[in-house]
């Protein structure tokens, strides 16, 4: 298993944590639309390895736990309206302000519920990507 980082060291700063979670809810988004298109792509007997593999992982795609989370924090200052709820405020500092608003844009109320989210996100691409490595050890003739 490839670790890009120590998730549990950064996590201890609010502010890495919301950082380096939206870089990963990217690499999550892009990751999971690619793979939702093998199989929409797929012949059905692909169709069929894939979803063993799926089932296997104990990952369902039609109700990826933090597929929305990883969505919302993808699109957190690129793509949207900024939101700010100040209630998610600890503080006035640039730290506070960041921190709320990934919490008002992601919809979570703390950092604690973020963190759990960014763990979900990250046990989710995990089991990706056991299946990509076994869809890349598959025993399949691709040439005639």
């Amino acid at each position: 298993m490839i670790k890009v980082f120590d998730y549990n060291i950064i996590e201890k700063d609010d502010m890495w944590s919301c950082f380096s979670t939206k870089i990963l809810a990217i690499k999550n988004d892009e990751s999971f639309d690619n793979f939702e298109s093998l199989l929409k792509f797929s012949t059905k007997e692909d169709i069929k390895i894939l979803r063993h593999y799926c089932e296997y992982e104990k990952l369902c795609l039609e109700d990826l736990g933090a597929r929305g989370f990883a969505q919302k924090l993808r699109n957190t200052i690129h793509y949207q309206k900024i939101l700010l709820d100040a209630n998610k405020m600890a503080g006035s500092s640039i730290r506070d302000i960041v921190t709320a608003i990934y919490l008002s844009n992601t919809n979570t109320n703390s950092m604690k519920e973020f963190r759990y989210k960014g763990m979900e996100m990250i046990n989710e691409m995990r089991s990706l990507q056991r299946i990509i490595c076994k869809i890349i050890s598959v025993d399949k003739d691709y040439i005639e």
